[in-house]
């Protein structure tokens, strides 16, 4: 098991992943009660330090549009001869980010989807597909697992993090048109295949959309000047649009896959004007009923002045009846 461990998490060493997954296996050797394999994992791997911190990246949508512009050639951005030549592949590979940004999903679940361009049945409950032009609700439905098929048509079935589960769009509510302006349900984009070597490592095969992502996001930085290149900064951005557009944790928590103490831990990779939209914002529409109560205030006030107005004059117009009656008694001289 130790020789496993070290052939699959190694390459994380002194990160806190490492770290966390070395205590999760310990943690399963206590509960099988399978105390000399604990005593002889403890005494292999001792404590283990983190001594490799990762600086979280902060991103906001302006960025994102602005970065997804240059390296598309849109905007008024222009792309080198060589550059053109790939433009379809770099269409594939940023529709691969926008869907993790509307849905915020893990760096290579997008490949999980699977009602891309078919219906799904899920319970009693057809989820129609993404592409369908008629479905408004773009609600996407993960499988517990993908397929990846290498160079040798070998078919390796790779889990995602938290199984499947049912994912809604996290839009910003200053871009409803968002899904659209990204080409999500563009059909004539595909999403990106690879065809990894069938003589890599299991551990290689497993996350080769996750480092291909990291690999072009590196790539394309370096073109332009700027960028991100961390795959879970869409992650903490699609979260806080989810805020903004007035999601409850629940609804962030399901589409994420994680808990709602999560979406808290979240909330603190926020750039400077990300965090003032999310002071600032009417999220729950209390200011918009605010302003709408003192609007009818205001119409409540010149409907009653109206109805005064309309009792004095109907008051006037009795009189005058009267009055006019009355002249019917007096004696008329032939």
């Amino acid at each position: 098991m130790i020789t496993q461990f070290d052939n699959i998490w190694g390459h994380l060493k002194g990160r806190k992943g490492y770290k966390n997954a070395n205590a999760a296996i310990c943690k399963l050797l206590r509960e099988t009660r399978q105390h000399s394999e604990v005593q002889k994992w403890v005494e292999h791997y001792g404590k283990i330090e983190v001594t490799e911190k990762i600086e979280v990246q902060e991103i906001d949508i302006n960025l994102f549009f602005d970065f997804r512009n240059r390296i598309l050639g849109l905007g008024g951005y222009t792309l080198t001869k060589l550059q053109m030549n790939s433009i379809e592949s770099r269409q594939q590979w940023f529709k691969a980010l926008s869907i993790n940004l509307i849905y915020g999903f893990r760096g290579q679940e997008f490949k999980a989807i699977a009602n891309l361009d078919k219906p799904v049945t899920v319970g009693k409950r057809v989820i129609p597909a993404l592409y369908d032009p008629s479905n408004k609700d773009n609600i996407l439905v993960l499988n517990d697992c993908f397929e990846v098929i290498d160079d040798s048509g070998n078919i390796h079935k790779i889990t995602i993090k938290t199984k499947g589960r049912l994912a809604r769009p996290m839009v910003h509510p200053d871009y409803p048109n968002l899904i659209e302006m990204l080409d999500i349900k563009n059909s004539d984009i595909s999403l990106p295949t690879l065809n990894p070597k069938s003589t890599s490592k299991p551990q290689t095969i497993k996350q080769a959309y996750i480092q291909k992502l990291g690999q072009k996001l590196r790539r394309w930085v370096t073109q332009c000047g700027l960028g991100f290149s961390q795959t879970h900064a869409l992650r903490h951005l699609a979260n806080l649009h989810g805020t903004l557009s007035g999601l409850t944790d629940d609804q962030r928590a399901l589409t994420l896959g994680h808990s709602k103490a999560m979406n808290e831990r979240y909330n603190k990779h926020k750039t400077i004007d990300a965090s003032l939209d999310l002071l600032t914002r009417d999220i729950n529409g209390v200011e918009q009923l605010r302003n709408d109560n003192e609007r009818l205030k205001a119409e409540n006030a010149r409907l009653k002045e109206l109805l005064a107005f309309s009792q004095r004059e109907n008051m006037n117009l009795k009189e005058i009846i009267q009055n006019l009656q009355g002249s019917d008694k007096v004696t008329r001289i032939k």
